[in-house]
């Protein structure tokens, strides 16, 4: 099959339709994308709004930026989703596009012209997942990961010409990037793999590293290559002074049965809290920014006292503790606290200056991100959840890439991690 090329501008879709006629095709279009069939193409780069607006280009949203697709001589522009649809453009998006009363068969069958019969679906299950297929299951009842596997058959049976996965690997542990890559090959298709973790291109073809004005040549995904784009990206966080212990959580149960944590922050500490998606992170982002009341717990600030299953927002914002939202260039407006709460979303990694900034302030600063890659460099000490309970807390730098994603995913650290 032939060699797809995407054209991209970063820029809305009228000032590139201007430059169209200004300048001729060629150069309306200045960041441009090769993909051949069956290969995985990742875009990679911290900004999210790059590869947010790429997707978005591409699959027809009308607000959106503005893309190009060639494919066999001819140049198209998606202007809708149902003309994206048409051109055989399929994207899987970051949050899985999953009907929760439906089954899991039925979820499959919801976009499809002719419904596959089930043997059909059971047996491209069994190339995703060693578990049987849950036809019956509602979805809601499903993990995040088997709900974006759902998705993953459905795009199989659509056969598309272009599958964009946006950020659609987070809900699954490294070591299964490659089982779902191959999964993807036999359709043939084109894979362009969007994302800001550049763990997650491992097991893929090539890669092209985004920034806000640059794209950078087509890269193989070799691990050395892969490293330098991981230091390049995300710089190692600087040495930090840690003073006393500033935030101190004793006993917390965030949910009934649930295992009880405790945990500390010290003065010009940056804590990360990782973790694949599920795994317990957002429910303690949602306990400590007032958002969810715990079972049990005690929360201390500087030696003040909150009982965690009465506590509301304002009280954990009088204590000291903030949550740190909005745009990161609107700094001034976040009430001044000891402890910070960030987490990556939308905003992707822009925060981590800021962070940096407030522990050298003597503030503690709480990171949440399933992102490992940002955790081991922009880190000092690293706590990982695993199905609810959390794992000891030990310094960053004493954790590697293969620990920190074997632990993930098997709740074990150490050597046993590695088993």
């Amino acid at each position: 099959m032939a060699e797809m090329n995407i054209g991209f501008r970063h820029a809305p879709r009228e000032h590139a339709q201007r430059e169209h006629a200004r300048r001729g095709a060629a150069n309306a279009y200045p960041f441009n994308l090769s993909l051949a069939a069956g290969e995985i193409t990742a875009v990679v780069g911290a900004d999210r709004a790059w590869q947010t607006a790429l997707a978005a280009a591409l699959t027809g949203d009308p607000s959106a930026f503005s893309a190009t697709l060639t494919l066999n001589g001819k140049t198209l522009t998606p202007r809708s989703p149902r003309e994206a649809l048409a051109l055989g453009v399929v994207a899987l998006r970051p949050e899985p596009l999953i009907f929760p009363s439906l089954t899991a068969a039925e979820n499959i069958r919801a976009f499809l012209p002719k419904a596959p019969p089930l043997a059909a679906c059971a047996a491209l299950w069994r190339e995703l997942s060693a578990d049987s297929f849950p036809a019956k299951t509602p979805a809601a009842a499903l993990s995040l990961a088997d709900r974006r596997r759902l998705e993953l058959i459905r795009a199989r049976l659509i056969a598309p010409q272009l599958l964009i996965i946006d950020e659609g690997l987070t809900a699954f542990a490294p070591a299964d990037a490659t089982r779902i890559f191959d999964f993807c090959r036999p359709i043939p298709t084109r894979v362009l793999l969007l994302t800001a973790a550049p763990s997650a291109v491992l097991g893929a073809d090539n890669f092209y590293a985004a920034d806000a004005d640059n794209l950078s040549a087509k890269t193989p995904a070799t691990p050395a290559n892969i490293d330098q784009l991981t230091a390049r990206l995300y710089p190692a966080a600087a040495a930090a002074k840690m003073g006393k212990t500033v935030l101190e959580i004793l006993g917390l149960q965030i949910r009934r049965a649930a295992n009880a944590l405790s945990l500390t922050a010290r003065r010009g500490e940056i804590l990360g809290i990782t973790g694949l998606a599920g795994q317990g992170g957002e429910d303690l982002w949602r306990v400590l920014s007032g958002a969810q009341k715990a079972v049990k717990g005690v929360l201390s600030v500087d030696g003040k006292n909150l009982r965690l299953a009465r506590v509301s927002r304002a009280a954990l914002v009088k204590a000291g503790i903030v949550e740190f939202t909005g745009n990161f260039s609107d700094e001034a407006s976040v009430p001044a606290a000891e402890v910070y709460l960030f987490r990556d979303d939308e905003r992707g990694g822009g925060g981590r200056e800021i962070m940096t900034r407030l522990a050298a302030d003597g503030k503690a600063v709480v990171y949440f991100s399933a992102n490992f890659d940002r955790q081991l460099r922009w880190t000092q000490t690293l706590a990982v959840f695993h199905h609810g309970a959390l794992l000891p807390p030990r310094a960053t730098d004493k954790w590697t890439f293969a620990e920190l994603t074997a632990a993930a995913a098997s709740g074990k650290t150490g050597l046993a991690s590695l088993l």
